[in-house]
């Protein structure tokens, strides 16, 4: 397969793997039966077969944007720091229900951490247009009255579900500064700045209808995105990674061709049907969580509930949750 770069380079590739996020200009140029006039994105793929085909994807839009940012936080719990034991930085995640949509903080490295608050488009443009410390207040304000003041056992018990640490967290005094300490014993830091800028994208649900061609692969957002509030888009990510890789392997230690149809097929068989599953899973809690019937709120408060209560169904469900 040939690739051209916007600045006039050609580059041959035996295997051309498309990681350019959910508005991947090659799966679009892949979903235009005239490949040839797609100038758009910073290259060209250039294909001798399937050039009347259509690669094609299905979604919708969910109506909604996520605002995202890198944040400072202040001290850090315990169990959030350096774990000798598995050479990674803090592990601990959090997400708060809000009316419009999950503000999740998810770790990073040091002390550092990425905000993912889903909201509606008119609040997403409001919260840009925020100073700094106005901003920072908001999420921590947030954060302090849905988690300390009692955020509920439903939001308590689906951070507890999808977001536990492994091993489980330690507990510490309220006298420490610059935390707070949730009734189930996590302690919560405060976030202290806003690290470079602050941007928001709209949210949809997208598949694409095939991830392989001969010489050529999705992985990650380019194959599928997936709507914030569980967190998941980035561990179906790393398990494409992982399992295209092991075809490519696979591959070559059997002196096959790692641009193969057949070998890249296995790829698509092994990731397609978990992604999708994952999707729906996530769909149907955000519908959950969007849901202002009383039965609905019942029945989702006693299903999580019951989930984290029952250790063989929340270990099924943090499992699923991070690929397993």
């Amino acid at each position: 397969v040939g690739v051209e770069l916007d600045d006039g380079t050609k580059i041959n590739t035996r295997l051309l793997i498309a990681a350019d996020g959910a508005d991947s200009c090659l799966r679009k140029q892949l979903t235009k039966k005239e490949y040839d006039l797609v100038k758009e994105g910073p290259a060209r793929v250039v294909l001798n077969q399937y050039t009347s085909d259509m690669m094609g994807e299905w979604g919708w839009s969910y109506q909604q944007r996520a605002v995202v940012c890198s944040l400072k936080l202040s001290q850090l719990p315990n169990s959030m720091v350096w774990n000798n034991e598995t050479n990674t930085y803090h592990s601990q995640a959090f997400q708060v229900f809000l009316p419009t949509g999950p503000l999740a903080v998810l770790p990073m490295h040091e002390n550092y951490a990425s905000l993912a608050w889903t909201t509606t488009p008119d609040h997403a443009a409001q919260l840009l247009k925020l100073e700094d410390k106005a901003f920072v207040h908001e999420i921590n304000n947030h954060l302090q009255h849905r988690l300390k003041l009692g955020g509920g056992t439903l939001g308590k018990a689906l951070q507890s579900v999808l977001f536990r640490n492994r091993p489980s967290s330690s507990r510490f005094s309220k006298k420490r500064p610059h935390r707070f300490l949730v009734d189930n014993g996590i302690t919560v830091p405060l976030v202290e700045s806003i690290e470079g800028s602050r941007t928001s994208y709209p949210l949809r649900l997208l598949h694409a209808a095939e991830y392989v061609r001969p010489r050529f692969a999705l992985i990650g957002d380019a194959a599928h995105v997936v709507h914030p509030m569980a967190g998941q888009g980035v561990n179906m990510g790393f398990a494409d990674v992982t399992s295209l890789a092991n075809t490519v392997i696979h591959s070559l230690e059997s002196g096959l061709d790692i641009g193969d149809i057949r070998m890249l097929l296995q790829y698509q068989e092994q990731r397609k049907a978990d992604n999708l599953f994952t999707q729906m899973g996530v769909d149907a809690l955000r519908f959950l969580f969007d849901s202002n019937s009383l039965p609905v709120i019942a029945a989702r408060t006693l299903g999580i509930d019951l989930s984290n209560r029952l250790e063989p169904i929340k270990n099924l469900w943090a499992e699923l949750a991070v690929q397993k």
